[in-house]
């Protein structure tokens, strides 16, 4: 009876000892399965949260790295929740474009166990205060998949004295091959032309009230003309076609 009774009790732990087993490799195989469908793209918390620049400045940036360690290859942002002072704006670039203002959502690809600089603008056009937008990504196989990240804005006022409205003209706008640009001063002052990279695409000079400038060669896209006159910036947005 004794042996016996030991023979039991000795299946019994082992059959319960092999359920536990059982159970475990259950819910590490889930968990698993859980990581593997959420959390294996990201944005590095290393990345820079808030933009900092002065409002005669053309853009301040900020940046998250976009890692992507899942299966997914097919991957689309969206931005949205945009609360900024009236005259600033934002913008995003992914690893495929740097996108213009009207642009609020893109597809972009990247491989697995790959990464990239998203790049965050935020256009001032001499304008000082805070501002924000949010951004999600999502791969296209699974939109319910989501990320969110929250990008933020300081953008410093130099002084109490503000910029007069409309002393900067331009037209036409959208333009082909020239724009004509009005400034209210006869004294001279510098005319410099970004591209939405913020690359200077070409700088010259005037002291007249009306300046042509040859855009001809430019390519397609967003354009930021700026006027430095007397340490303050002017600004004024066209499009090339």
């Amino acid at each position: 009876m004794v042996t016996g009774f030991w023979y039991f009790f000795g299946n019994f732990a082992f059959l319960t000892l092999i359920a536990k087993m059982r159970k475990l490799l259950t819910l590490t195989l889930l968990i698993s399965c859980v990581q593997l469908a959420f959390g294996q793209f990201y944005f590095n918390d290393e990345g820079h949260d808030t933009a900092r620049g002065k409002f005669s400045e053309f853009d301040i940036e900020t940046h998250f790295d976009f890692v992507n360690k899942s299966a997914d290859t097919a991957f689309e942002w969206r931005r949205y929740e945009e609360n900024v002072p009236i005259g600033m704006t934002t913008a995003v670039c992914d690893n495929n474009l740097c996108y213009p203002v009207e642009i609020s959502t893109a597809k972009f690809n990247l491989r697995t166990n790959d990464s990239f600089p998203m790049i965050l603008h935020f256009y001032p056009d001499n304008t000082c205060g805070k501002g924000s937008f949010k951004l999600m990504v999502y791969p296209l196989a699974d939109t319910n998949n989501r990320i969110y990240t929250q990008i933020f804005a300081e953008v410093w006022c130099l002084s109490v004295t503000s910029v007069k409205a409309n002393t900067l003209d331009l037209h036409p706008n959208p333009a082909n091959s020239e724009i004509e640009i009005t400034f209210g001063a006869l004294d001279q002052y510098d005319v410099v032309i970004y591209d939405i990279k913020g690359q200077k695409m070409l700088e010259t000079t005037s002291s007249s009230l009306s300046k042509r400038i040859d855009i001809a060669e430019f390519r397609p896209g967003l354009y930021v003309v700026a006027v430095n006159s007397k340490g303050r910036t002017f600004t004024q947005r066209f499009i090339k076609n």
